[in-house]
């Protein structure tokens, strides 16, 4: 299996032998952007360990001895926030990436989507497939009315925190309006897909989509955060209203009323302000 570059060439290799010299190691792969075809030079690797179930404890403890054996690791954390052992890695050459570890019996979890074996010694992997993860209607559903419901929360905390000379926490209000804008276009171009915000924006939305909300990126001053705030407004209003009718979740037209109201307002004390 080749890789981008010389340096993760290198630690996939090291990783194969590691994996093929261990006997508690019962298969290994790679996924990710590599296995999709889609990695480049920055790219992380996603690669992972399946060990038999009575080795795995004893392989677990000795995962940190494992990755020092691929070469110099400048940092190695271990993370389980999606239901199974995983650790981070960043190696003093530059490459960095996740390590996904599971016994036999329980490893259908730690992956989802395309994938390269890279030792299979019991035929554990041959025929395998990985579904992609795909959140359920009710999920997407959930996740929407959060969006239509948290721009205008978000729009409320901007015009207090602007009135207030508060211009980070404005700030940090308008980036949570552009991101509920974000996850808007994503839900509307492809509603069965899970939905970030600006992570891999660029592969999901067309280009064009996006540039209006280009104009919303601005320095921290009131003015300027005012005019994005606006940009924002309009760029919600043209998606939003009929992505919520397509799916059977009320427009909170009341709402919208009294937060624009509150909006004309702060306009008038910027007079070169645009129209929301």
């Amino acid at each position: 299996m080749r890789v981008e570059s010389e340096q993760q060439q290198a630690i996939v290799e090291l990783f194969v032998k590691a994996c093929e010299k261990d006997k508690r190691v019962v298969a290994a792969f790679l996924g990710g952007s590599f296995a999709a075809g889609k990695a480049d030079e920055w790219s992380d690797l996603d690669i992972y360990v399946v060990t038999t179930d009575e080795d795995y404890a004893s392989f677990f403890d000795d995962r940190q001895a494992f990755m020092h054996g691929l070469g110099k690791a400048a940092y190695l954390e271990d993370f389980n926030g999606f239901g199974f052992d995983m650790v981070w890695f960043t190696f003093a050459n530059g490459v960095e990436g996740e390590l996904s570890l599971a016994p036999e019996s329980h490893f259908d979890q730690i992956h989802g989507g395309p994938y390269v074996s890279l030792v299979d010694k019991t035929g554990l992997l041959i025929g395998k497939i990985f579904p992609l993860y795909a959140p359920t209607e009710e999920e997407q559903l959930w996740t929407l009315h959060k969006q239509i419901y948290g721009f205008w929360e978000a729009l409320s905390h901007f015009i207090a925190a602007i009135h207030r000379k508060q211009p980070w926490t404005a700030y940090g209000s308008l980036d949570e309006m552009r991101m509920a804008c974000l996850k808007l276009l994503r839900l509307k171009h492809d509603f069965t897909a899970e939905h970030t915000a600006y992570s891999k924006a660029e592969q999901y939305v067309p280009k064009g989509k996006l540039a209006p909300l280009a104009a919303s990126c601005c320095d921290l001053e009131p003015q300027a955060m005012l005019e994005a705030a606006l940009v924002l407004v309009q760029e919600y209003k043209r998606v939003c209203p009929e992505l919520a009718a397509k799916h059977g979740i009320a427009y909170p037209t009341d709402l919208e009323g009294v937060l624009l109201d509150r909006l004309e307002v702060l306009r008038h004390t910027f007079p070169h302000g645009r129209e929301a």
